[in-house]
């Protein structure tokens, strides 16, 4: 009996709210305007640290603002006016993303990928881990973060590019 099969790639994992740390970063440049970023590497930490995706967070240019947000929910404080920060002072930071699938092409074949997107119009799609979104269903939780911890004294006027 033949069956008919769908064909439509599907990612590793279903689209929605996850648990993640940064699990690699680097620092790059935007090819399209040059502004500084930092490419990041998420694991699932509900799910054995599987992979998740790669986001970037820019932290020059249009988008710094943007790049700040995700920057403090990913647990890094960001106060004075500036401070140097480099991709190590990402890995192992946590917070919850929004991923969504995002359908690509590449050499005439269509692959499906997760990508951080927003869930409402004023959030970046990442949520810092002791406040989860209300849509967060995952099996485990984040601790509550200490009163005593002040977190990192950072901001991102100037990054070490």
């Amino acid at each position: 009996m033949p069956f008919n099969v769908d064909t439509t790639p599907e990612p590793g994992m279903p689209p929605g709210v996850y648990y993640v740390e940064v699990s690699d970063a680097k620092e790059k440049r935007s090819n399209k305007t040059g502004d500084g970023m930092f490419e990041v590497t998420f694991v699932a930490v509900d799910r054995r640290k599987q992979k998740l995706c790669r986001d970037y967070i820019m932290v020059e240019g249009k988008a710094r603002g943007m790049g700040i947000q995700k920057l403090q929910a990913l647990g890094l404080s960001m106060t004075g006016k500036t401070a140097v920060i480099g991709a190590s002072d990402l890995i192992g930071k946590r917070a919850y993303v929004n991923v969504i699938v995002e359908e690509r092409e590449h050499n005439g074949k269509l692959y499906a990928d997760l990508k951080v997107a927003r869930l409402d119009k004023g959030d970046v799609g990442y949520f810092n881990e002791s406040e989860p979104p209300e849509s967060y269903s995952g099996k485990a939780h984040a601790p509550k973060a200490s009163e005593e911890d002040e977190g990192d004294p950072l901001d991102v006027d100037s990054v070490p590019f």
